[in-house]
């Protein structure tokens, strides 16, 4: 009984520790010309500065392939690379690395 009290009590330290990222868009692109994407990346309210990841591109119901961009670490937290989407609409962008691997919605205009 002690072990699973114990083994327990060890899971909801781990859990608590473990903050969860928040990525908030700071600049979509614009349609049809070089333009910024910008990410913020957040755990427990505090910048991550330490990511190294992607961004991947997609456009909903439509056939483009896809579009990948580095994120490059710019300061407190924020990531950013400029892209070009070909059209406007309603695109997806997959932000992936360091234990983030999350879909974004995206209306570009």
């Amino acid at each position: 009984m002690k072990k699973v009290l114990l083994l327990m009590v060890v899971s909801m330290l781990l859990v608590a520790c473990n903050g969860k990222k928040e990525i908030k868009v700071e600049e979509q692109p614009k349609a049809n010309e070089m333009s910024r994407f910008s990410v913020k990346i957040t755990e427990g309210g505090k910048a991550v500065d330490d990511f190294k990841g992607t961004a991947t591109f997609q456009m909903k119901g439509m056939d483009h392939g896809t579009i990948e961009a580095n994120l490059n670490h710019q300061q407190d937290g924020i990531y950013e690379n400029e892209i070009k989407l070909p059209m406007a609409g309603k695109w997806t962008a997959k932000i992936k690395g360091n234990n983030i691997d999350k879909t974004i919605e995206l209306d570009i205009k």
